[in-house]
């Protein structure tokens, strides 16, 4: 016999997240064509993307001179083809951190690109703005919590509890399965949280299980089956139900996706949750998904200190996580079928502090995918320079592009009408398109 308490112990292993209640009344129809999904990397802590992503020629010598205790010497560093402009409008080249070797090739192929000096942004602002009208600037800078829910929410000033995926993903989603299309390997995701949609929990290399006897499924049933007197309860009781099927739904088609592959990732946190993400990638027509949305997690950028030493790790499982991740898709013929980006709470100061640095505003990012027009770097190379136009509080870049345009634009290549982003995204009329994706 299931007692109340067994159902209670359960079900923090349920693999979904209780759905919110009240549902959304926009609807807004889908322009996607075909199948597609969006893999979100979170560098979580802070990236210090300017170690990451590197001026080299004319460029190099600023670098060096802001960051003299943790420059890379330009020797070392792999450089990549995609090229852009800084603000004097003079041709920028760019190099890689020498322990991203995969990436690199893989940028060097063309298949993917590098966003330059991104940032939250509550509108378009200078230097000028940005030191005398804080009420332009997003809420509480350079916070780790806060940054973090204002790049989830993608709505600086708007005070929303759901996060821009969700929202989108309430709006455009195109299929009627029994799955919701929504995947977190850090559990409840903010940027994933819909109003009608559940994330699903992934922990390790599977769904979550029940950790009681072989018949649990039924006598849970049994149990959630009877007569609920008190609303409550009987919501309870529904969301029991759905998230046991569900659960062992996507356990059958994780272990059916392991009979038909063999694709070897690195034996990493990262590399198990990309192996993960394209087993659920390549059996959406098994789950019936016309688009799916996964967030991944890679913890340790928080670097005050030991940089050096720290980030030549993370970049190195970054590096092979995702150029495995991308080779197996194309493998599968999925590659233009995918956008994987990363995203982190900020970028870090430019000027170094001791063995680290301090938190900052602006970063640089990675975009990878089939789709992505990789000829050119997106955005505006900064001039690394404390009096200089693209710095505020005494070595913060000031951000050119914002994440909202990004993300508009990849919410545009999964199928969203100008009306969806329009609600999706409330200050999406204060930027300029981002042309960085065929759609």
């Amino acid at each position: 016999m299931v007692s109340r308490r067994d159902v209670l112990k359960n079900m923090a292993l349920f693999s979904l997240t209780a759905p919110m209640l009240g549902t959304a009344s926009l609807a807004c129809a889908s322009s996607a064509s075909r199948s597609k999904a969006l893999v979100i990397v979170m560098l979580d802590g802070g990236n210090d993307s300017a170690h990451m992503v590197i001026p080299t020629g004319e460029h190099y010598s600023q670098y060096q001179a802001i960051r003299p205790e943790l420059a890379i010497d330009e020797a070392r560093l792999l450089p990549i083809p995609q090229t852009g402009f800084d603000h004097n409008d003079q041709t920028v080249a760019l190099g890689l951190h020498p322990k991203m070797t995969q990436l690199a090739e893989l940028l060097n192929r063309q298949e993917g690109n590098v966003i330059v000096n991104c940032g939250v942004l509550r509108e378009p602002v200078t230097k000028a703005q940005a030191e005398t009208q804080a009420y332009r600037l997003p809420p509480f800078l350079f916070s780790h919590n806060s940054q973090k829910v204002e790049l989830a929410k993608s709505a600086a000033g708007h005070n929303l509890t759901t996060g821009w995926v969700g929202r989108l993903m309430d709006v455009i989603r195109d299929d009627s399965s029994n799955i919701d299309p929504l995947f977190s390997h850090a559990g409840d995701a903010l940027v994933l949280r819909a109003s009608t949609l559940s994330q699903n929990i992934i922990r390790g290399d599977n769904i979550a299980k029940l950790n009681t006897g072989a018949n649990i499924t039924q006598q849970l049933d049994s149990y959630l089956e009877n007569g609920w007197s008190d609303p409550f309860d009987a919501t309870v009781a529904q969301v029991g139900r759905d998230a046991i099927h569900v659960a062992q739904d996507l356990i059958d088609v994780i272990d059916a996706a392991d009979e038909h592959d063999a694709f070897v990732y690195p034996d990493t946190g990262l590399g198990l949750q990309c192996k993960v993400t394209a087993k659920l990638i390549r059996s959406r027509a098994a789950l019936g998904h016309q688009q799916q949305v996964f967030f991944l997690q890679l913890s340790g950028f928080d670097t005050h200190a030991n940089q050096q030493e720290t980030l030549d790790e993370k970049y190195a499982e970054l590096s092979d996580a995702l150029a495995t991740f991308y080779q197996h898709l194309k493998v599968l013929g999925l590659h233009h079928d995918v956008i994987t980006m990363t995203m982190s709470d900020f970028g870090r100061r430019i000027p170094v502090n001791g063995t680290g640095t301090d938190h900052g505003w602006g970063g640089h990012q990675l975009i990878l995918g089939g789709d992505v027009q990789s000829t050119q770097f997106i955005g505006r190379w900064p001039e690394y320079n404390i009096d200089g136009p693209n710095m505020v509080e005494r070595g913060r870049l000031l951000p050119t592009t914002a994440t909202d345009q990004i993300n508009i634009a990849v919410a545009r290549w999964l199928g969203a009408t100008e009306t969806a982003i329009n609600h999706v995204f409330p200050n999406a009329i204060k930027f300029e398109a981002l042309n960085i994706l065929k759609v």
